[in-house]
């Protein structure tokens, strides 16, 4: 079909430069830049005899216009680049409403020369061209355009960066500190660098030589952590095993020669045949390089996809594939796919997995082993060895003085509280943390739109992607909290001197970066405090994580970002054989999760793409949560970097489009039923009553009242409210409607019955909300909703920013009312009508903040959450107080009410439960259900028991009349009741306690270990003790657990499970077959 295209005027196609060209298309590529763009003109001007381009663009914002130049050059031929970009609030237009281009402000053609980055200019020093050349390297680029370009500008990131400064060491000799190559990041700044700064790193680092040595800091955290945190439970998974699995391409793989290549590699680099033994005299986790360890290739053949998906899942949870104490710590399995009949070859549509475990391996040594591979495999050569060992690293690194960075992070970390972040948890996190391993990993792929987006708002401020993501992942998360002093964990390669370069091995550390967020800043401000963040804590980054947990409050910090860059997904064996990614479902639901919540980054270089995976820990995690949350973050992502301009991080929102539609269908009754003149209700009825005093409105059974002997005992009851509870008018005298006050209504009501639970604040004058309970047949939950709005009415539910909170039945926030029948204020009070009487817009009239806190659920009810007074700060962490008093309601049919209260006691905070109850009973059992269904930081210190609380005239509790709590209570708690043993193995095992904490004597048998000084490496050594001294084996787990006395020796009375008595020698050289020697003989 001929179509006819419309592109423009022909007085705005010019000729420049011998070139004919059509302004509108400059102009469109200008205004795709930014949707704060809102018009573009582009002009033509002569200055100094040279023809130039000059965009007149129209925008609220101002941006770094040296970033909308990059762009013009990679969609426009370089003669269509504009020489000079003119940003302008407003165009002046012309009496028609046309732009007046004549009134265009003439441009200053002088800013030409001030324009660094147009200025082309090459090395002129030996040392700058030595710089350029290892960018050259570094970037794999042919040539710097200009030595004024910035690192980041030119692909760099943070791990490239890295390598640049291991080549600056290796090539001058010289050490410049990361941070300031980050700061200023042209090659000018950095041959200056080292033209200034004449500082001699320290001598390279020279092998010992040696087989057996202590364990690094880093594989001492990894076998702690797998033992210890995760636990060997009979559901629990492999978390640290890293299996890179590649899908055959092009051509065909020898095994064998293959067998030879991860041969050459495991002789190169001892560390994938060391095994690791705990030293009980030495108490430390030791070392040992094995002489050989055969890594046999593994082949399988398989039938389906499913049969490749299950050897996947095994591979990354099997935790018997590995035995670190003997030194097993890599493997390759080969799974072959094709119908190829020869055992020795592989063929396209097969696939390799190399699989190592992380105490011998991390995200750097990808490269290297990929490059051995390489190299091994084409040449069919045994590889050089290395200058310098895993172990020879092991025992330099503990000779770096780290007292500065130990300075540092008391510092950084000083008062951090927040370590429970209030995050949609589907099961709380209980039981000391020790969590099974299994976990649920969603992936999505960013559109191409956001993702350029993304990468022009680096480019533009000078950042990594890193930091966008993790300001990103900040802000995501005090959103979904209202938190605003967070730490998220990240990961630094840690691998700071040139000499650990090219050495397989795990150097990676886990480093928290706390930031304390400002709701009313930029997303853009936010950014820059991250990029600071981010140098600030650079030079510390080496500390060992677990020295920083051992003298700060973090230790129990499950939150993770990172970020990681794919240079290059194809692996080439040789010229002929290409290895490609292998990659399955987007959604996998049986991966494994060493954090509870952790997010990240996979950006491929190449293709331009990011794909974001968000990962939860399944004992804590349903799969829709992790789901939900990750297109929350999706939609929060597009809005920061889309949208962003000058809006505060606080006005962001995580609702999604359907949660939107839930919003206002909850708001549904906005149409008014009936006449906007409507009384309060008790008019209504007065009325009512006068029109017709002798009609009949309530029957039950035989009895019946009329509407006048109604309105007569109703002004009974006012009276006697009035007179002997002095209630004034205003006061709030209903309560909330519980589930089992409900069902006691049942028993007394007919079958064809219904309730109905209304939410009418006195304020509102008239009914606002409501929510009907079916018969005694139904489910009744425990908080009965109180329901949608009614006619006429509006509602909100916001946050203390006032946005709206999240409908997931989860989030809380204060309700506002709006609508029909609001109060126009209290009497001869202004200033607390200001602050209860407030316009959310225009257009919606006031509002009015009802104190009262509540829910929003999927489906669309309102549940009523307590009032906003009862929430209360504790160390940190933002409390419902209800939350905790309906657990405890819960406990038991005799407690009739419960309230709990915050307060302060020899500078520490602590919650107070005080329960009516009748009976007594052993609250230490109440602490532990309490344990089990809330967060440890919500738990009540102490629990009062009360038969009657006080009530104020007006038949509320009196808090101010509660009885003050006994704080020395406190020392009496159950785990510190001075208690010595009595039983003969309870004395055993207090002997080996003081063996093992080195103390002369233990203070009570109910004392927790890690209270007396005990830590994860010293809980290793106890449990040796154990095995031998009472020939028995308890998992390391269980006795993290419960970790006293009297757990110990009751696990050590109750599993009987003795193991195997160590072979020994016999000394002799002759002796009887063994039992496979004589089959052979007889077959």
């Amino acid at each position: 079909m001929d179509l006819l295209h419309y592109v423009g005027r022909n007085d705005f196609q010019i000729k420049l430069r011998g070139q004919r060209i059509e302004l509108g298309e400059i102009e469109v590529v200008i205004m795709r830049f930014s949707s704060e763009i809102t018009n573009c003109v582009v002009v033509k001007y002569d200055h100094n005899n040279l023809e130039h381009l000059v965009a007149y663009v129209q925008t609220k914002i101002h941006f770094n216009v040296n970033i909308l130049r990059d762009q013009c050059t990679n969609q426009l031929p370089l003669y269509m680049v504009p020489s000079l970009f003119i940003l302008i609030d407003q165009f002046p237009l012309n009496p028609n409403g046309k732009i007046d281009r004549k009134a265009l402000p003439l441009p200053d053609f002088s800013l030409l020369s001030l324009n660094v980055t147009d200025i082309v200019e090459h090395p002129h020093t030996k040392i700058q061209q030595q710089v350029s050349s290892i960018w050259c390297q570094v970037l794999h680029l042919e040539s710097i355009p200009s030595i004024n370009m910035n690192f980041f500008k030119l692909g760099g990131n943070s791990l490239l960066l890295i390598k640049l400064h291991h080549a600056y060491q290796m090539h001058f000799n010289q050490s410049i500190t990361i941070s300031d190559l980050f700061r200023h990041a042209t090659i000018i700044d950095h041959a200056q660098f080292l033209e200034d700064h004449q500082i001699t790193i320290e001598r390279q680092w020279e092998s010992f030589h040696i087989t057996q040595g202590p364990a690094s800091f880093a594989q001492t955290r990894l076998f702690l952590d797998e033992r210890v945190r995760f636990g060997v439970a009979s559901d629990s998974v492999a978390t640290y095993h890293i299996p890179l699995v590649y899908e055959i391409t092009h051509n065909s793989v020898s095994l064998e020669r293959l067998q030879r290549a991860v041969a050459a590699i495991v002789e190169k680099h001892k560390v994938l045949r060391t095994r690791l033994i705990f030293d009980e005299k030495a108490g430390e986790l030791q070392q040992e390089v094995m002489d050989a360890i055969s890594v046999e290739i593994i082949l399988t053949r398989v039938e389906s996809e499913r049969d490749v998906q299950k050897i996947l899942y095994d591979e990354e949870t099997n935790s018997r594939l590995f035995d670190l104490s003997e030194g097993k710590v890599f493997r390759c399995h080969a799974i072959r796919r094709s119908t190829n009949i020869d055992d020795d070859v592989l063929f396209p549509c097969d696939i390799l997995v190399f699989n190592f475990h992380h105490a011998a391996f991390d995200g750097a040594s990808i490269d290297i082993f990929f490059h051995d591979l390489q190299q091994a495999y084409s040449t069919d050569r045994p590889l050089s060895s290395c200058a310098l060992d895993y172990i020879d690293y092991s025992i330099h690194e503990k000779d770096i003085n780290m007292d500065e960075a130990k300075t540092f992070w008391k510092h950084h970390l000083n008062d951090f509280s927040n370590q429970h972040l209030t995050i949609p948890y589907d099961h709380s996190p209980t039981d000391k943390n020790i969590l099974s391993g299994r976990g649920t990993t969603i992936t999505i792929q960013l559109s191409a739109e956001l993702v350029d987006h993304m990468l022009i708002l680096i480019q533009e401020h000078e950042a990594t992607l890193s930091q966008l993501g993790l300001t990103t992942f900040y802000t995501f998360l005090f959103k979904l909290t209202q938190q605003t002093d967070l730490c998220v964990l990240t990961v630094s390669a840690n691998r700071t001197r040139a000499d650990l370069e090219n050495i397989i091995g795990v150097f990676v550390n886990t480093i928290p970066l706390r930031l304390i967020i400002e709701p009313h800043s930029t997303f853009i401000s936010l950014m820059q405090s991250v990029k600071d963040l981010a140098l600030t804590t650079l030079p510390y980054s080496n500390l060992p994580f677990q020295d920083i947990a051992s003298t700060t409050n973090i230790s129990m910090l499950q939150t993770l970002f990172d970020v990681e860059t794919i240079q290059n997904d194809e692996i080439a064996l040789d010229s002929q054989i290409l290895l490609h990614p292998f990659t399955s479902s987007i959604t996998d639901p049986y991966s494994v999760a060493k954090f509870d919540l952790s997010c990240s980054f996979h950006y491929n270089t190449q293709t331009r793409s990011i794909i974001v995976a968000m990962n939860g820990a399944s004992d804590l995690f349903e799969t829709s949560t992790i789901e939900l949350l990750i297109h929350r973050f999706e939609c929060l992502l597009d809005q920061l970097v889309i949208k962003s301009s000058s809006t505060p991080v606080c006005e962001f929102s995580l609702l999604l489009p359907h949660e939107r539609e839930l919003v206002d269908q909850f708001n549904s009754g906005d149409e008014l039923l009936f006449p906007l003149n409507i009384l309060p209700i008790h008019e209504q009825f007065a009325c009512r009553a006068v029109e017709h005093p002798q009609k009949v409105v309530l029957v039950l059974d035989d009895q019946s009242l009329t509407y006048a002997e109604l309105l007569q005992t109703s002004q009974l009851v006012a009276d006697h409210l009035m007179n002997e509870y002095e209630v004034q008018p205003g006061d709030i005298v209903g309560e909330q409607l519980l589930g089992k006050i409900v069902k006691d209504f049942f028993n007394y009501l007919s079958e064809s019955c219904s309730v109905i639970n209304i939410y009418a604040p006195a304020e509102c004058t008239i009914s606002a909300l409501c929510y009907k309970i079916g018969g005694k047949e139904h489910e009744i939950p425990d908080n009965v909703p109180i329901g949608r709005c009614l006619p006429g009415r509006k509602i909100r539910l916001l946050d203390k920013y006032r946005q709206q909170v999240i409908p997931d039945g989860r989030s809380t926030g204060e309700i506002y009312l709006g609508g029909i029948g609001i109060f126009t204020g209290y009497f001869n009070n202004p200033e607390e009508n200001a602050r209860v009487l407030v316009r959310l817009s225009d257009n919606d009239g006031h509002f009015y903040r009802t104190g009262d806190l509540g829910r929003i659920t999927t489906e669309g009810q309102l549940l009523f959450a307590g009032r906003i007074d009862f929430q209360v700060k504790l160390r940190g962490q933002r409390i419902e107080l209800g939350e905790i008093e309906v657990v405890i309601m819960r406990f038991s049919s005799e407690i009739t009410n419960c309230v709990v209260v915050k307060y302060d006691h020899n500078n520490l905070e602590h919650l107070v439960a005080y329960v009516q109850t009748k009976i007594h009973f052993n609250v230490n059992i109440l602490r532990d259900q309490c344990t089990n269904q809330l967060p440890l930081y919500m738990v009540p210190s102490l629990f009062i028991l009360i038969d009657q609380f006080p009530l104020n005239p007006n038949g509320k509790i009196d808090r101010k009349a509660l009885p003050l709590p006994d704080f020395s209570l406190l020392s009496l708690n159950v785990t510190d009741i001075v208690e010595h043993p009595h039983t003969k193995i309870q004395q055993q095992v207090s002997s080996i306690w003081c063996q093992v904490l080195h103390l002369e004597s233990i203070p009570s048998i109910n004392m927790n270990f890690f209270k007396l000084g005990g830590n994860s490496l010293l809980l290793i050594k106890l449990h040796h003790a154990y095995q031998m001294h009472f020939n028995q084996s308890i998992t390391i787990s269980d006795l993290f657990r419960h970790a006293t006395i009297i757990d110990h020796a009751q696990f050590l009375e109750d599993h009987q499970i003795t193991i195997e008595r160590q072979w020994e020698s016999f000394h002799i050289t002759q002796g009887q077959f063994c039992f496979s020697m004589k089959s052979s003989l007889v077959i």
